[in-house]
């Protein structure tokens, strides 16, 4: 039997570290980016009886891991251990010390063993361990970066709506909100309501008449606060309809649903659905807001850095002009759908954000697999300007727009800007592989067509100013430690 410890300090106190473990969505937020997971069933989150069954993907292997939580103290500790999955054993120890008034001690033990013992310890044993280091590293890290966030905006509990909230960008916000004490209330589209699950087991999704959606009830643990909601309220915005009551009460609005632009060839009828997909939604969200007798304190809207067109090497903010083209003019009509929010009630915050890179969704999910072939390499002449911004800092960005009235009209969510190439190569020397075969641009148009130049042959080097004046820190502020982060699950 192996066994491995930890005692990490927290930046909170044992109370808060429990609360953020114990909220929905804490599993979601210490999930390594860099392996293939998928959630099958998730019922309760620490309490004793809670379960989770998930399928690990490695290579051409899928194998399934159930896990049932056990030996819950409430505000000090609770243990999860394997019943079915890739180990012989597995019991792993959550513990929470006291150390001050705001510091803690999280003290992870976990006793392994190997399948196929001891043939496997004998030749895997030396690989398993260095593996749940990385893991434990990982989420030692992830827990401290989320909590010194949360504590950093201290303040009352929020009732955050959400649309876009099932999506790459919107399912970690949704975990980090909600592990931070926030209620969220995610828009989705009427024929997405879908039944879910709660602490006591699955249970179908019932609609109340101003269209909310129960997702999860609201709950007491034993012995402190209720933990954080989960609801859903339906709306169509292809065909303009949302109740406002059915957003009454909240705090803030987030919109981050819209067609994406890279995934079908641009003919005129995909632009079209593109369009109206950004500039109805938003004008359906402003007209909903008008309407409410209490709207909420701040809108955050998403859009692109490809507001501002090709630019070549003349570096943007803010205050520069608009550009030209297709995205330009949509950022510029979305954009425009706002100024009828009555500004003195409502701050609106207009995010023109530029690649996210997160390894699970986005251009760095397609990128990878060709760069770990040794087919990567610049597009055209690589001299075009990437915006780009860690999927981690870009969820910091949004929480830091919530409660910062400074930042109050458009923001470039941009960590900086590089060239293609520089983006290329740094993807390749983080991944150990040549980024040298470049990808022609006659032959990137001809298999993209008009997309090609828009997203892949021109750019912006776009600056964040805005940001920067409110004291925005970044936890990934350069290239090469955002897709460390991402991919490897380290710093550099």
């Amino acid at each position: 039997m192996a066994t491995l410890e930890w005692r990490v300090p927290m930046p909170v106190s044992a109370r808060e570290l429990y609360d953020w473990h114990a909220r929905p969505g804490a599993f979601e937020r210490l999930l390594p980016p860099w392996e293939d997971i998928e959630v099958l069933e998730h019922v309760g989150t620490v309490e004793d009886g809670a379960r989770l069954v998930m399928k690990l993907r490695k290579g051409p292997v899928s194998l399934r891991w159930h896990a049932l939580h056990r030996d819950h103290i409430e505000g000090e500790q609770f243990v999860d251990v394997q019943v079915k999955g890739p180990f012989g054993k597995w019991v792993h120890t959550h513990r929470f010390l006291e150390e001050g008034e705001h510091s803690s001690i999280l003290h992870d033990h976990i006793e392994y063993r190997l399948p196929l013992a001891p043939l496997s310890t004998f030749f895997g044993a030396g690989f398993a361990r260095r593996e749940v280091e990385r893991l434990f590293t990982y989420r030692h890290e992830r827990t401290r970066r989320d909590l010194e966030r949360h504590a950093q905006w201290r303040g009352p509990r929020l009732r955050i709506a959400v649309t876009g909230a099932s999506g790459f960008v919107g399912t970690a916000l949704c975990a980090f909100l909600t592990t931070g004490g926030h209620d969220v209330v995610r828009l989705v589209r009427k024929n997405r309501a879908r039944a879910t699950e709660t602490e006591s087991g699955p249970r179908t999704a019932s609609h109340s008449r101003d269209g909310t959606v129960v997702r999860a009830e609201r709950y007491r643990a034993r012995g402190h606060s209720e933990r954080p909601a989960e609801l859903e309220v339906t709306w169509d915005p292809k065909n303009g309809e949302l109740d406002p009551s059915a957003l009454e009460g909240i705090d803030a609005l987030i919109h981050l649903a819209g067609e994406n632009v890279g995934e079908r060839r641009w003919t005129p009828e995909v632009k079209r659905e593109i369009r109206d997909s950004r500039v109805r939604s938003n004008e359906l969200l402003a007209k909903t807001v008008a309407a409410m007798r209490r709207p909420p304190e701040v809108l955050i809207v998403a859009g692109g850095t490809g507001i501002y067109g090709a630019r070549g090497e003349e570096r943007i903010d803010e205050d520069s002009s608009l550009g030209d083209g297709f995205l330009a003019d949509v950022g510029r009509a979305s954009e425009a759908a706002w100024d009828s929010v009555d500004r003195t009630r409502t701050r609106v915050v207009p995010l023109r954000i530029g690649l996210v890179l997160g390894a699970h969704g986005g251009v760095l999910s397609k990128l990878t697999p060709l760069f770990r072939c040794a087919l990567g390499g610049p597009l055209g002449n690589g001299r075009q300007g990437v915006a780009w911004i860690g999927l981690d800092d870009l969820v910091a960005v949004i929480h830091r727009a919530i409660f910062d009235g400074r930042l109050d009209g458009p923001v470039n969510a941009v960590a900086g800007s590089v060239s293609n190439q520089e983006l290329a190569k740094t993807l390749g020397r983080v991944l150990s592989r040549p980024a040298v075969l470049p990808a022609p641009a006659a032959a990137l148009r001809a298999g993209l067509g008009e997309r090609a130049d828009a997203l892949l042959l021109s750019g912006a080097y776009v600056e964040p100013k805005r940001l920067t004046e409110a004291g925005f820190e970044l936890r990934n502020g350069d290239l090469e430690s955002a897709l460390c982060w991402e991919l490897q699950g380290r710093s550099t």
